[in-house]
C-alpha cells in the first residue's frame, strides 16, 4: 500500500424522537460498550446541539449533532485533525456508513435514514 492512507468518515442521519443524550447512548450502547458521550459543546457544531465522546477512538472523533424530530440527527465520525498524521501520505476516502447503519439498524427508537 506504500505511502496510500485512509481518510475515514461515517455520517448517519437518524430520525428519533429521543433527546441527543439518549439518542447517543443508545448509539454507544451498540457499538462502543457503552462509552459515555459526555462532551456537550458549542464549538463541535456551532449552529447545531452536539455531543461526542471526550476522547478519539482508533483516531476518529465521534460526535451526534442535530435537532432531532422531523430535523433528524446525524452520526459521525471522522478524523480527528489533533492526532499525527502521516508525512508524505497520500489518502483516499474510506466511508464506512453504511456498515456502521448496519449495525445500529435495529435499535429501538431511532430510524436510519442513508441514501442507496
Amino acid at each position: 500500500m506504500g505511502n496510500k492512507f485512509p481518510f475515514v468518515t461515517c455520517s448517519i442521519p437518524i430520525f428519533s424522537e429521543k433527546s441527543i443524550e439518549e439518542v447517543a447512548r443508545k448509539i454507544s450502547k451498540k457499538l462502543f460498550d457503552g462509552l459515555q458521550f459526555s462532551c456537550k459543546e458549542k464549538h463541535i457544531r456551532d449552529e447545531y446541539p452536539a455531543i461526542s465522546i471526550a476522547n478519539p477512538i482508533l483516531g476518529l472523533r465521534v460526535i451526534v449533532y442535530g435537532f432531532g424530530g422531523n430535523d433528524g440527527y446525524i452520526f459521525e465520525m471522522n478524523p480527528d485533525f489533533s492526532m499525527n498524521k502521516p508525512v508524505n501520505a497520500e489518502y483516499f476516502e474510506l466511508d464506512f456508513s453504511q456498515y456502521v447503519a448496519h449495525l445500529l439498524k435495529d435499535i429501538e427508537g431511532i430510524q436510519i435514514k442513508l441514501k442507496d
